[in-house]
């Protein structure tokens, strides 16, 4: 496979290290491209059974507060992409992923009923989740003034935990911003 690896993406170079996630969503697009080429009724079906064994279907909505009008939107996704930079578990990261946000300031969502930019509350949702799931951990702040920046590791100092974060040649330390999730082993 890794000699035939450039057949997928010429962005892919054999002996390098390249993103699991961005490989996968390649080869699933590729794998799903074939299947549809050909004209066979069992094809048509064998690339609908890849969006049913992989992937979920993520419903993205955003609602005006003025007049509660709701735009929304599905896409289908080979990997679900989860940014763990602020949260400590996996679970406060899922959490966080489906919780709302407000647009406000910069951020403000255009309605078009009230033909002016309002605040705005945006959330996503699993429509449809697969049998298989294949979830990608995201490590990375995007800084758009020099890039990407990683977590090269947690540490905890005085009790609360700290991130230090790799940018470019420089590091430094972070303290996460945590969410108060509810302790489910109360009554």
């Amino acid at each position: 496979m890794a000699r035939h690896i450039t057949k997928l993406s010429s962005s892919f170079i054999p002996g390098h290290q390249e993103d699991p996630s961005e490989f996968l969503v390649v080869l699933f697009d590729h794998l799903i491209q074939c299947l549809s080429s050909t004209r066979s009724s069992d094809a048509a079906n064998l690339s609908s059974a890849i969006h049913i064994i992989f992937g979920i279907i993520l419903e993205s909505s955003i609602k005006c507060t003025q007049c509660l009008n709701e735009n929304s939107k599905q896409s289908y996704e080979s990997t679900w992409s989860i940014s763990i930079i602020s949260y400590l578990t996996l679970e406060q990261a899922l959490d966080g992923f489906c919780s709302v946000e407000e647009l406000a300031g910069d951020d403000k969502f255009y309605c078009s009923n009230c033909q002016a930019k309002v605040l705005g509350l945006k959330s996503t949702k699993l429509n449809h989740v697969s049998p298989v799931i294949f979830i990608e951990l995201k490590r990375n702040l995007n800084n758009t003034a020099q890039g990407k920046m990683k977590i090269v590791s947690r540490t905890d100092v005085d009790g609360a935990t700290h991130l230090l974060i790799q940018d470019g040649d420089r590091f430094f330390s972070i303290k996460p911003m945590t969410k108060t999730v509810p302790d489910k082993t109360s009554t």
